[in-house]
This record gives C-alpha cells, sequence and structure tokens, in this order.
C-alpha cells in the first residue's frame, strides 16, 4: 500500500512539473508572436514616417492636409498603444479578464472612440491619395477594419464583445498595420520616387 501512495505522490508533482513546463512553453511562445507584432508594428511606423518625410508639395495647402493628416494618424496610433498597454496590464491580473475587456471597450465607450478615430483617419487618407487605385484600396482596408453594415454595435461586440487581452492586442496590432499601410498609400505620388521609401 505504501508503494502505491508513493507512485501516486510521485505521478502527481511529475503532473504538476510537466503542466507547468507546457505552461512555459505557452508563454514564451506568447512573448514570442507578441515580440514579433511589435516588430512588424515599429517597422509599418517606419516606413510610414520615412514616406511622410520625403513628400513633396506643389502648394501649401496640400502640405497643410498631409501634416494634418501624418498628426491625426499618429494620434490615432498613441491612442491605440495605451490602448494595448492597458490590455497588458490585464493579462497580469487575476481577474476575469473578459469582463473586463468588455468593461473597458464596451461600457467606457473605448470602442467607439477607436473607431471614430480611425475612421477619421481612414477618411482623411483617402482625401489626400492623389491616386485612384489608391484611394479605392484605402476605401477597401477601411471597410474591412471597420464592417460596420450591421452597425457600430455589431462591429464592437465583434472584436471587444467575447474576446480576451491577448485577443484584442492583437487585433489592435492588426488595425494599427492596416492603418499605416493605408497611409503609405496614401502618400504614394507625393514623392518623387516610390524606391525613396523602401
Amino acid at each position: 500500500m505504501r508503494i502505491v501512495q508513493i507512485f501516486f505522490l510521485i505521478l502527481l508533482f511529475g503532473c504538476d512539473n510537466i503542466d507547468n513546463r507546457i505552461q512555459q512553453e505557452i508563454d514564451t511562445g506568447l512573448l514570442g508572436a507578441n515580440a514579433s507584432m511589435e516588430k512588424s508594428y515599429l517597422e509599418d511606423k517606419s516606413l510610414f514616417i520615412a514616406a511622410y518625410q520625403r513628400v513633396t508639395c506643389k502648394d501649401d495647402s496640400t502640405e497643410k492636409k498631409i501634416q494634418y493628416f501624418y498628426f491625426i494618424l499618429m494620434q490615432t496610433l498613441s491612442f491605440t498603444d495605451s490602448l494595448k498597454t492597458s490590455v497588458r496590464i490585464l493579462e497580469n491580473k487575476d481577474i476575469n479578464e473578459d469582463e473586463m475587456i468588455k468593461e473597458i471597450f464596451l461600457t467606457k465607450f473605448l470602442a467607439d472612440s477607436l473607431y471614430k478615430k480611425l475612421n477619421y483617419s481612414y477618411i482623411l487618407a483617402q482625401e489626400i491619395a492623389l491616386k485612384e487605385s489608391s484611394k479605392i484600396e484605402i476605401k477597401k482596408t477601411a471597410n474591412n477594419s471597420l464592417d460596420t453594415t450591421d452597425g457600430i454595435n455589431k462591429w464592437k461586440n465583434q472584436l471587444f464583445g467575447l474576446n480576451t487581452p491577448l485577443g484584442v492586442e492583437m487585433l489592435l496590432y492588426g488595425l494599427e498595420g492596416e492603418l499605416l499601410k493605408s497611409g503609405i498609400k496614401c502618400l504614394d505620388g507625393y514623392y518623387p520616387n516610390k524606391k525613396d521609401i523602401e
């Protein structure tokens, strides 16, 4: 009987050790994915800033529109960065994360603010884009990112209603990436050579 008890204890500690190693592997994988998303975001942001810095305008009013667009887009990115920071804090707390996500994004209307900032950035990008093909592509991206065919409430609930902090963070990275690519696309034609930004 004593041998069975000892065997059971060894098995129990072994399972706990395996569970800890699995959790460690998952955490390491998530950290790697997070680092990869952050790297991609920073690369896109650098490309956008480089594109903006190479813009040459023929008149002051166009230059002011582009400066305003740059300011609005950077402000939107700052807002999404602050949301990502808030969500990261939730990952380390022992709380009901899904309910906190709903509280932050749905009850406190941060999803509404996010939508309005993204939408306005896309509107400005379409307005200043020189090429018709760029305008069409930006509009498609905006429609995909901000699909509100069934209303903004459905968009908010789909993105934030049943999501974890990690899921929301990944969504925010995706929204930022698409916005930055649209920003680069709208500036196409304002600089002499497309190779200048690559």
